[in-house]
């Protein structure tokens, strides 16, 4: 583990965990359930890899288990509860899910004023809570990864400062007070359906900020439009 002091966490960092309904649950059509935008995206031919869907259960590896101290030697013990823990899915006729985004729309008409709504609706929501129960810990999570420019060119530098307001800054900025980035506007040439007062119903206090950060991102140019 890295000692450098640019990558070790505060000392108030807390470390959690989460699950996706869509991606462990399986039993789609069971006790009165409807389809879902996922299923909906994930049963439309040439969406996911492989035609995978939801409909079955998910399970995932834990590293830990099947090489503990990370680089040693591998667990057999860790080995053989997978092994059998698969054998009991194929028993049972079960696989696994991989999927991309639902409901899988590719409009930037669309994608702004849905990004926009999602963060009113946080803080509709933080507002709510905090009415009912003054003293909840409110806060939100995002996906984000590192953005860093493919080389050095111009032209992948200005992607990376692209795809990190896009990724980024537009989902922080504004839960902050410091509104919708202004260059991420301008590349999206849109106008936001704002209303008065929305603006510091977005940035309604937070209590914590939780981050998913599953890998960094390496690009060059992407696909919106460039300022």
């Amino acid at each position: 583990m890295t000692t450098d002091p640019d990558y070790l966490m505060p000392g108030d960092f807390v470390w959690g965990v989460a699950t996706s309904a869509h991606q462990v649950e399986g039993a789609v059509a069971e006790d009165g359930r409807l389809p879902s935008i996922w299923d909906t995206f994930s049963h439309t031919p040439g969406k996911v890899a492989g035609d995978g869907t939801g409909d079955a259960y998910r399970f995932s590896t834990a590293w830990p288990r099947v090489r503990p101290s990370g680089d040693g030697p591998v667990n057999a013990v860790g080995l053989g509860f997978y092994d059998l823990l698969v054998d009991a899915l194929l028993a049972a006729g079960i696989g696994h899910l991989e999927g991309r985004h639902a409901p899988g729309i590719s409009d930037i008409s669309a994608a702004v004023p849905a990004s926009y709504h999602l963060l009113l609706g946080h803080g509709l929501a933080a507002q709510a809570i905090r009415a009912q129960r003054p003293a909840a810990q409110v806060g939100l999570v995002n996906l984000h990864g590192a953005c860093e420019p493919a080389s050095a060119r111009a032209t992948d530098v200005a992607a990376a400062a692209r795809l990190d307001g896009h990724a980024i800054r537009w989902w922080l900025d504004p839960i902050h007070g410091r509104g919708f980035p202004e260059d991420m506007l301008r590349v999206y040439r849109m106008d936001l359906p704002s209303k008065a007062g929305d603006d510091e119903t977005i940035a309604a206090p937070l209590d914590w900020l939780g981050v998913n950060q599953h890998a960094r991102s390496s690009d060059g140019p992407v696909a919106y439009p460039a300022s």
